[in-house]
C-alpha cells in the first residue's frame, strides 16, 4: 500500500527535542569537567557553587551534546490495540533483526511462525471489536 502524504495532513506533528551524546567523545567530555572551572576552584558559598555547576555543565553538555529535533507524526490510538499485540510486536521485531543478522534458517523459520501468528491474532482481533461494535449498535438498521 503506498500512502500518499497529502492524506496524512490531519495528523498532528510534534517536535521532539533530544541531546545527541556522541560515544566517541567521552574522553574529550571528561577532561572537559575536570579542567573546568568546577573541578579547579575553591568555593565560599553554596549559591556560588550550584552557579557555577549549572552553567558550566550546561555549557559542557551544549558543546558534547547538541540539543537535536525532529518532528514526530503523533498517531491516534486504535482501540482494538490490546497489551498483548503489542508485546508480541515487540517479539517480532527483535526475531526480525536476529533473523537479518547471521541469516540461519532457524532463525528465518522462527520469525515465520511468530509472524504468522501476529497477523492471524491481529486481524482476529480487528475484527472481533468491529463485530462487536457494530452488534452493539444494532447490526444493519
Amino acid at each position: 500500500m503506498i500512502r500518499n502524504p497529502s492524506n496524512l495532513s490531519f495528523l498532528e506533528r510534534r517536535p521532539f527535542s533530544f541531546p545527541k551524546f556522541k560515544q566517541n567523545d567521552m574522553d574529550n567530555f571528561r577532561w572537559d569537567i575536570k579542567s573546568s572551572v568546577l573541578c579547579n576552584s575553591l568555593w565560599t558559598s553554596l549559591e556560588e557553587l550550584a552557579q557555577c555547576y549549572d552553567t558550566t555543565l550546561s555549557q559542557i553538555l551544549d558543546k558534547h551534546a547538541p540539543v537535536n529535533t525532529k518532528i514526530l507524526t503523533v498517531r491516534p490510538r486504535v482501540p482494538w490495540f490490546s497489551l498483548d499485540l503489542k508485546k508480541r510486536k515487540i517479539t517480532l521485531r527483535k526475531l526480525k533483526k536476529k533473523m537479518l543478522k547471521p541469516r540461519s534458517q532457524q532463525d528465518k523459520d522462527a520469525y515465520r511462525e511468530v509472524c504468522n501468528n501476529y497477523s492471524m491474532l491481529l486481524k482476529n482481533t480487528k475484527q472481533r471489536y468491529y463485530s462487536d461494535v457494530i452488534e452493539e449498535h444494532g447490526g444493519d438498521k
